[in-house]
């Protein structure tokens, strides 16, 4: 006969813990939460994201935060997606594309990152505008992409990004300026205020405005001046109107004055008048008639 063999019972202990660790786990990272759990990724199999809204990056804050990363390591962990276009696992920087140049600076072989699922673009803009100091242009381009990918209104993007809606706008319209404008402003020495930039980009289409443009970048333009310009078109404009609306009224006075004459002259017909006399009334009718037509 066979000994008898105890089933063995689960600790209530560990079974107190697990559910204590469960417990942890929910509040930490949410069944249904967009973020995971923080992983390594080998250096080589990160990529920028093309989208990206910040284009410039400082050579010597880039030096400075490759020290810190070598003295300090790493102290909070950039966030990634999947390169859903290559088949081997490749990941795209939403955020932390500072640290990943440091990181290169530095020689450090791995990062530590957290994958991201949900609104990718909006997260990158939204931690871009927290940390760093995005230009005018920059976080305008990337405004515009989010209004584009996403098909976003003004009021849904300034809700997402803690904005206002009439900042929205008029970023949004900045992000329309020439392109050429746009590259300038970028690699330019002078640096133009974002009001200035908005300011330019609700002035109207005009052949003054690619003057204003011209001086902006040579950093002689101040919003006084945009503003005095835009006053003296809308003072040229509104006198040119009157003087429009001048000649039409006398066109219309004259038109008035021909028809009578004319219908006058179609009685002088009924009466008996000399050949030539007719011929002469037939001729000033034809010319009446191509005077109202």
């Amino acid at each position: 006969m066979k000994p008898q063999t105890r089933k063995k019972r689960n600790s209530p202990m560990l079974k107190n813990m697990s559910s204590r660790f469960d417990s942890i786990e929910r509040e930490l990272v949410g069944y249904n939460s967009n973020l995971r759990h923080s992983f390594e990724i080998d250096i080589k199999n990160i990529s920028p994201d093309p989208q990206q809204a910040r284009k410039k990056f400082s050579q010597q804050e880039l030096n400075e935060l490759a020290e810190s990363l070598i003295q300090y390591g790493q102290l909070s962990p950039i966030l990634v997606r999947k390169d859903e276009t290559v088949e081997k696992v490749q990941w795209i920087i939403v955020a932390g594309e500072r640290r990943w140049r440091a990181a290169k600076l530095a020689n450090i072989k791995f990062l530590l990152a957290i994958e991201q699922t949900a609104e990718p673009e909006i997260i990158s803009l939204i931690e871009n505008l927290q940390r760093e100091n995005l230009s005018p242009i920059e976080e305008a381009r990337g405004l515009a992409n989010l209004a584009k990918n996403y098909k976003l209104s003004q009021r849904e993007i300034a809700k997402k990004i803690g904005k206002s809606a009439s900042e929205v706008n008029g970023l949004l319209l900045v992000s329309r300026l020439p392109e050429f404008f746009q590259e300038g402003v970028l690699n330019s020495e002078h640096s133009l205020s974002r009001n200035l930039l908005i300011e330019l980009a609700r002035f109207p289409e005009h052949h003054e405005k690619e003057l204003l443009l011209d001086k902006a970048l040579a950093g002689q333009l101040t919003i006084n001046e945009i503003r005095k310009k835009l006053d003296s078109i809308k003072k040229f404009n509104h006198k040119q109107m009157v003087n429009d609306t001048s000649h039409i009224s006398r066109d219309l006075r004259a038109s008035k004055l021909i028809k009578n004459i004319y219908k006058s002259f179609k009685e002088l017909e009924t009466l008996k008048l000399e050949s030539q006399e007719l011929n002469d009334l037939r001729n000033i009718e034809t010319l009446l008639k191509s005077m109202i037509n």
